[in-house]
């Protein structure tokens, strides 16, 4: 099993290569990996998640891989934690590219 920090290392390495400059438009105080507003690629895209994932070529498998998901048929009652490490780690990441 992937760590979250290497699924957000792959998620850096497809915004680099497919949207230079994304770091810009992430507000980090803001980011929320569970919202549908706030999370990283709805920032980076100005657009709702679907809409972000076909704007980078990816599909919803794809999108867990690269940290901008949690895993598909995650227990409802770990969401909530699953989403906080995912945040957390992205806002991390984002202090370190800045």
């Amino acid at each position: 099993m992937e760590t979250v920090a290497i699924r957000v290392q792959r998620g850096i390495a497809l915004l680099d290569m497919r949207r230079p400059g994304w770091q810009e438009k992430v507000d980090r105080e803001r980011l929320d990996m569970d919202s549908i507003t706030d999370g990283l690629i709805e920032q980076v895209f100005g657009c709702p998640f679907g809409y972000a994932l076909h704007q980078l070529g990816i599909g919803h498998k794809e999108a867990y891989r690269c940290g901008f998901d949690i895993e598909e048929g995650t227990p409802e009652e770990q969401y909530e934690q699953q989403w906080q490490v995912l945040t957390e780690a992205w806002k991390q990441m984002l202090v370190v590219l800045s």
